[in-house]
């Protein structure tokens, strides 16, 4: 499993840093980032996330080196239940929304190792994750793009039913659309956008577009994505990525769309990427063909001119 890639790792040293600063006794604080220490291990090398300070400070180098507790050791750590780790996590006075949010995002895996399901616990730490707040936290957070965007894709995953019941109020709290019918998971989407996270916008709405095919919003948000990519991958890939940008419009607007001026607009942007500049300036006429008080069209029209020296050949 990718560890680093998933928040798992961020999730572990979040929950090290809050739990040493947290007004716990210091015998459970030292058995919590213990039984963190073991859950983390089980998935592979844990060099990712040490050494760490926290670990000297609570004497417990010497068992990870060693892997395992030595049999005369005193004060040895005790290891508790899985549930009972994360409920001790969320739950301390130094928790904050985003750790609930990173817990929420990996907690599926502590059901997928078949830990023994303590039902009480489970609300418990469902009452403190599931709020609002914290579903903010987890939908702002670059690791939610690998969550299930429906239940569909969950199933179709053979996803225990315990993971889709704890998956599936966030998967509606994500998918709910506001009064312009663009729903939260595609707003984060336009924003990250906007701020420049290119590659995450690509990567998290080519995944979302496998549920949602036919959202010409999240389409748009998508093609802008790729558009803006293409500066920052290698030559041939750019060049393959905008043809296929280009592609994939011309197949949108082989149907009816309410979007088709911004679709065309893309298009001309996809076409100057690959410096078939008539072709973009079809594409920006055909745009005010749709829609004449289009702006960016005719600055890009402007812009082209005055480059190319075309201002009366064109006009």
């Amino acid at each position: 499993m990718e560890c680093e890639k998933t928040g798992f790792n961020f999730a572990v040293k979040l929950s090290y840093s809050l739990t040493d600063k947290s007004n716990l006794p210091q015998n459970l604080k030292r058995d919590m980032i213990f039984s963190l220490h073991c859950f983390r291990s089980v998935f592979g090398d844990t060099g990712e996330v040490y050494p760490n300070p926290v670990l000297k400070k609570y004497a417990l180098e010497a068992i990870i080196e060693k892997g395992s507790i030595p049999a005369d050791m005193l004060d040895a750590p005790q290891k508790l239940t899985l549930y009972e780790t994360v409920y001790n996590i969320v739950s301390m006075n130094t928790a904050t929304d985003e750790l609930r949010a990173a817990w929420f995002l990996i907690f599926p895996y502590v059901i997928a190792l078949d830990a023994p399901h303590e039902q009480e616990l489970y609300y418990k730490i469902r009452e403190l994750i599931f709020t609002e707040a914290v579903f903010e936290k987890v939908l702002e957070s670059r690791y939610s793009i690998y969550t299930a965007d429906s239940v569909q894709e969950l199933w179709a995953l053979d996803m225990p039913n315990l993971i889709v019941d704890w998956m599936l109020p966030y998967i509606e709290y994500k998918n709910e659309k506001n009064a312009k019918g663009v729903s939260r998971d595609v707003e984060r989407y336009q924003k990250w956008l906007a701020s420049g996270r290119f590659a995450d916008v690509f990567e998290g709405t080519e995944k979302l577009l496998d549920t949602f095919p036919d959202d010409e919003t999240l389409l748009l948000v998508n093609i802008a994505s790729r558009i803006s990519l293409d500066k920052s991958v290698h030559k041939d890939d750019h060049q393959k990525l905008l043809q296929e940008t280009v592609n994939l419009i011309d197949s949108v607007l082989e149907r009816p769309t309410q979007k088709k001026a911004f679709f065309l607009y893309y298009c001309g942007l996809a076409y100057l990427g690959l410096k078939r500049v008539d072709e973009a300036l079809d594409k920006f006429n055909e745009c005010l063909d749709v829609c004449p008080n289009f702006e960016s069209a005719h600055m890009m029209i402007r812009a082209i001119k005055e480059k190319l020296g075309k201002t009366e050949i064109l006009s």
